[in-house]
């Protein structure tokens, strides 16, 4: 395998800042998590090819394509986190790209 360039950017926002990490590896992931069970936000692509290699955790699945940059894909997910009574304190990761990321 090539060596993996990872792009680091940080947020400052009080009160808490937010680090973005691109391309590092999934199977690093664990050692970034300071909780011990995320919510994973993923498309469903990337869920049925690597959803295996995921952190144990809740997982968001969404679909795929810009025909779902709507707000009723945003409200699915904000459904989906007062079901897991997720608060400030939860830990949310976005594995792929496009939407999940947008």
């Amino acid at each position: 395998m090539g060596e993996c360039f990872m792009k680091v950017v940080n947020i400052k926002s009080p009160p808490r800042d937010s680090t973005i990490m691109i391309g590092e590896r999934l199977a690093n992931l664990r050692k970034y998590i300071p909780v011990k069970t995320p919510v994973i936000i993923t498309d469903t692509n990337v869920l049925e090819c690597w959803g295996g290699h995921f952190p144990q955790g809740d997982v968001i699945t969404i679909g795929t394509g810009e025909k779902i940059k709507t707000f009723d894909t945003v409200r699915h997910i904000y459904e989906h986190l007062l079901k897991l009574e997720a608060d400030r304190s939860a830990f949310i990761v976005g594995i792929g790209g496009g939407i999940v990321c947008d």
